[in-house]
């Protein structure tokens, strides 16, 4: 009798501990999501800087094709 309450004791002690290491697990989990979370936010900026920075490249290339065709017109005219 006092092997299967020893037994019990031990089993409850086991569940006890299994329950804290569920709930620190799920603490875990909470903390990891928050965390991806935020890093797909800062890939999300990053991204559309680029896309910006691109697009103010993109106008400055034109803007500056624009300038040498006026400058070889003006040039042949001369």
């Amino acid at each position: 009798m006092i092997s299967v309450n020893f037994d019990l004791f031990q089993m409850a002690s086991l569940i006890d501990d299994m329950k804290q290491e569920t709930e620190l697990l799920k603490q875990q989990l909470g903390s990891e999501r928050s965390n991806s979370k935020n890093l797909e936010g800062l890939l999300q900026n990053n991204r559309e800087k680029e896309f910006q920075t691109q697009l103010v490249q993109q106008e400055k290339s034109s803007e500056i094709q624009m300038l040498k065709d006026r400058l070889a017109l003006n040039e042949s005219k001369m």
